[in-house]
């Protein structure tokens, strides 16, 4: 429980960056599940759960202050507002090829063009039901246009139906009969 306690109050001093109100109190009603599954072993901790959970609630529903013992605790919240945006490309291998090292660095080439840095990372993924090697691309960069004309020129030089981009947690297709 106090473990519980604990990572209810770090979600109203210093949530995971990228957290909207809604998710924190998925997550606190989550954490009362757990407490009520186990109600009966300890009432002074439940007792503290149960204000600890009704403080956050508050903060989280009212942006209020959040006190601890009667001391107000400083929040801090990392916003997807601080630093520059992360786009994350993803090549599906739509066509189920081997994505080795010579993919790679003709990725890497393609990438360079345009950008001065990316993490270039091979994975796996299920798509059509089928397990295939993928490439996954990050860029930092404020150019939402950039990334997509690359997803585009990819779309041409891999022979990809499409290739994804996930830009602030949401995830387009760019489609390769798009780039003509």
């Amino acid at each position: 429980m106090a473990d519980v306690i604990s990572n209810v109050r770090a979600i109203a001093v210093s949530p995971p960056a990228g957290w909207a109100a809604e998710r924190k109190l998925g997550y606190l009603e989550g954490c009362r599940q757990l407490i009520s599954a186990g109600r009966g072993t300890n009432a002074a901790m439940e007792q503290i759960f149960d204000q600890t959970a009704a403080d956050v609630e508050r903060t989280i529903r009212e942006e209020a202050p959040f006190s601890i013992d009667g001391r107000e605790v400083a929040v801090r919240q990392l916003e997807n507002a601080i630093g520059q945006a992360v786009h994350l490309i993803y090549l599906p291998n739509t066509e189920n090829r081997n994505f080795g090292v010579l993919e790679v660095d003709r990725l890497c080439e393609l990438i360079a063009r345009t950008f001065p840095s990316a993490s270039v990372q091979p994975a796996e993924a299920l798509y059509e039901g089928t397990r295939r090697s993928i490439l996954m691309v990050r860029i930092r960069t404020d150019s939402t246009d950039a990334v997509v004309d690359l997803a585009q020129r990819l779309c041409i030089a891999f022979e990809q139906r499409f290739v994804g981009i996930e830009v602030g947690g949401r995830y387009i297709r760019i489609y390769g009969d798009d780039t003509e």
